[in-house]
């Protein structure tokens, strides 16, 4: 079958960025640039790919007719700045500092050059839909702080601590659902972004990056163009709307630019490995309900992402196989609920 690679950070490390990764220790390991380049080589000796003299450099564009120009992109090792971490975030003594470095105008994820191709590319396409092939998920998936402090996995070790987990979903959940006239002092204090502010969960995806994905978003709905973003990693299924956060004009925010659609793994768990206390209806209901833009998830099955395009629809189906640990297998059919279209 024809192959589109692209790599992401398990080529060369867990949680990579341009000049290191979370699990490398230089004191141990060695130079990242040594571990980086023979990764790069390693990569490009075994994987179907053609790119040119600089092996460091596999962003590149693909025409399918007048239909969709589709862009691939490196969004791990070309141009990534450190990932910022929660506990710096949640930190009252590092707090500042971990704010002003995430909505730093100057971080990157793709770095300017490629940035700058990718504008002039999407610019200058005559095709009806642009579509990023890309690593992490883009969309604005974000909790606010009273949540992600009390739904941690990593504290879901207890009866008790799942119980306020939950608790602190549904106090939060039913203040965005009660009209703002009707709201007690303590759900308006939940839905204040000052005091309860929202952050993506996965700081290792576009939303530790958000100014200069809002650049992005921006330059696409300067250009008038149709946008489709292809994302991986997460392991799980997505369905989003990709919107502005208003970062670069307030009388943007919120203002759609396109769709995304993320593939599950193939057979790697995903968020049931992480949420391992929570039954996956109570996982999906959770983020379906508190994340703005997501309009659907699978946080548990296996299988992968099928993309049908045409000139006035862009479809996903996600097609799921009921077991990854044995040869015997059925395919589960997509369902309404996974199958979604963007049209236009």
């Amino acid at each position: 079958m024809p192959m589109i690679s692209v790599w992401d950070d398990h080529e060369v490390a867990n949680d990579t960025y341009k000049d290191g990764a979370e699990n490398h220790d230089p004191s141990k390991e060695g130079s990242f640039a040594a571990r980086k380049a023979v990764a790069i080589q390693a990569y490009h000796e075994w994987m179907p790919i053609r790119t040119g003299s600089d092996l460091n450099i596999i962003y590149r564009s693909f025409d399918f007719g007048s239909v969709l120009s589709l862009h691939m992109l490196d969004t791990r090792l070309i141009g990534r700045d450190k990932q910022v971490a929660f506990a710096e975030l949640l930190n009252p003594s590092t707090a500042a500092s971990a704010q002003a470095t995430l909505y730093s105008p100057t971080r990157e994820l793709m770095g300017t050059t490629q940035s700058t191709w990718l504008t002039e590319k999407i610019k200058s396409s005559a095709a009806t839909w642009q579509v990023l092939g890309q690593q992490v998920v883009m969309a604005r998936m974000e909790f606010p702080v009273s949540v992600l402090s009390a739904l941690n996995p990593d504290t879901l070790t207890s009866a008790d601590a799942l119980t306020k987990g939950l608790a602190a979903v549904t106090d939060y959940v039913t203040a965005k659902n009660t009209p703002a006239g009707s709201r007690t002092a303590t759900q308006v204090g939940l839905m204040n972004t000052t005091l309860n502010p929202k952050l993506g969960y996965n700081l290792d995806a576009w939303d530790g990056y958000p100014l200069a994905r809002e650049k992005l978003l921006a330059a696409v709905l300067a250009a008038n163009k149709k946008l489709v973003v292809l994302s991986g990693d997460t392991h799980n299924a997505w369905h989003t709307q990709l919107t502005l956060a208003g970062f670069l004009s307030a009388s943007q925010a919120g203002v759609k630019v396109g769709e995304e659609f993320a593939t599950p793994s193939v057979t790697s768990v995903g968020l049931e490995s992480y949420f391992s206390t929570l039954p996956s209806a109570n996982v999906k209901s959770i983020y379906e309900s508190v994340v703005d833009d997501l309009k659907w998830m699978d946080p548990s099955r296996r299988g992968y992402l099928k993309m049908t395009f045409t000139k006035t629809q862009a479809k996903g189906e996600w097609i799921f196989v009921n077991s990854v640990k044995s040869t015997s297998y059925t395919v589960e059919t997509p369902a309404t609920a996974e199958t979604r279209t963007y049209s236009i």
